[in-house]
């Protein structure tokens, strides 16, 4: 939740420092009015700031700046040895999530142009408004760099700490139009075999939101959207084999993907809706399959789940029927049937 606010007030800057602004040359005013001793320093300050403060306050951003320098050559270095590394880094992702959410360019370049000339504009006779509106952002400017220091350590100190970067930095490219940057980042990461089994749910699940977030998108076009679900059921299609969800899966997991696939079922019949179930059918179909085939995952996880799961539906005739179809095309041997028909109370 507080990242969720602190990234909101990042993205509304400048909605935020002209809100605070007013607010404080409000309490300004009122300090005025009431003789406050409360607010009464800062327009002292801010009326006729000295030349020492005003030098503090350049020397302050400096030294944040400073400290910036060294965590920007590690992350650089980084980078170039470990791109070259084909088991133990994703270079695409991490370059974006880098640029896109650990450094948040966007924020840190207005952070460093704020620090840098916020305190001159303190020496001029300007209004009070003007000299208020500039010192909340210079304030806001160092609040962005000790963020952006943070992220910094965090981004070299653990490997843990890294996927909750590339976790938001997923959950925010799939609310853009880019979806080339997206074809790039999700073949990237389904790719390697090598993924911790939390980490595959983790990713699983941004995958499908994903998907969600592109068919509400109102700037892509049924054809951009359509293109994108062949795309990305391909890309995990592909790499099916290389999944620990399938080998260390539990039941949570299991259950979340059927419930999944009943949502994906109820959609109504539009025609995005209709890709985005296409694409979700062919990815539940290639997880299930591989779970379906074997027995000791069969017994264990699959069979009490899928039981449990057609006895909360059993009136939905036509979505059982479905399943029932999906099974009977994954496992089309006497032993498959055999099953299948034990799981629907068919003998």
């Amino acid at each position: 939740m507080k990242e969720k606010l602190l990234k909101w007030i990042l993205d509304n800057a400048f909605i935020m420092l002209v809100l605070i602004s007013v607010l404080f040359f409000i309490a300004v005013e009122y300090s005025y009015l009431t003789n406050s001793t409360v607010i009464l320093p800062f327009v002292t300050f801010l009326k006729d700031p000295s030349a020492d403060a005003i030098s503090l306050f350049q020397n302050l951003g400096f030294a944040l700046i400073t400290i910036l320098i060294p965590f920007g050559i590690a992350i650089f270095e980084i980078l170039l040895s470990t791109r070259s590394k084909k088991n133990n880094i994703f270079p695409q992702l991490d370059l974006k999530t880098i640029l896109g959410v650990v450094l948040d360019v966007k924020n840190s370049s207005a952070a460093f142009g704020l620090v840098f000339m916020g305190p001159l504009f303190l020496e001029f006779n300007y209004w009070m408004e003007i000299k208020t509106f500039f010192f909340i952002s210079y304030l806001w400017g160092l609040l962005v760099l000790m963020l952006l220091i943070k992220n910094l350590y965090l981004w070299i100190s653990s490997d843990d700490i890294k996927w909750k970067f590339r976790y938001r930095y997923l959950k925010e490219l799939a609310k853009t139009k880019n979806i080339e940057d997206q074809k790039i980042v999700w073949s990237e990461i389904w790719e390697k075999n090598y993924l911790n089994y939390k980490v595959e749910e983790e990713l699983f699940f941004i995958f499908i939101d994903n998907t969600n977030s592109l068919c509400v998108n109102k700037q892509i076009s049924e054809r951009e959207f359509t293109l994108a679900c062949m795309n990305f059921s391909a890309i995990f299609i592909k790499n099916i084999k290389n999944r620990k969800i399938l080998i260390y899966h539990n039941s949570e997991f299991l259950e979340k993907l059927i419930h999944l696939y009943y949502q994906y079922w109820e959609l109504p019949g539009e025609k995005k809706e209709i890709f985005r179930r296409g694409l979700y059918e062919n990815i539940f179909k290639s997880l299930i399959s591989e779970i379906f085939k074997d027995e000791t995952q069969y017994k264990t996880f699959f069979e009490p789940i899928m039981k449990k799961h057609l006895n909360e539906k059993i009136e939905k005739v036509r979505y059982i029927g479905k399943l029932k179809m999906i099974l009977f095309n994954i496992d089309r041997t006497e032993k498959g049937g055999n099953r299948i028909n034990e799981l629907f109370g068919l003998e």
